[in-house]
């Protein structure tokens, strides 16, 4: 939910993420990834939001966050996960 609880995001299987008016209860599709999404999250003050994608070949081990304008879908940053190895 926004931080002003008047949109929702919501993301998955289909390599979108929406954004719901819940007034309205309209969606549009705001952002396009190579991968499913996983989570999302709001940032407090509503101007960023991220979502966790995995598989795609954007991400070096299939996982990363993706920083993203909320209104237009437009990706401020991509975080990758790093390569996790044991170290002995």
């Amino acid at each position: 939910f926004s931080p002003d609880g008047k949109h929702l995001l919501t993301g998955g299987g289909d390599l979108t993420v929406r954004r719901w008016d819940l007034d309205a209860g309209t969606g549009k599709e705001v952002a396009k990834f190579d991968g499913p999404v996983h989570s999302l999250a709001w940032s407090p003050k509503g101007g960023l939001a991220v979502a966790a994608v995995g598989e795609g070949k954007m991400y070096a081990d299939g996982r990363g966050a993706v920083l993203f304008d909320p209104d237009t879908g437009i990706e401020k940053r991509v975080l990758r996960a790093g390569i996790v190895r044991e170290v002995w």
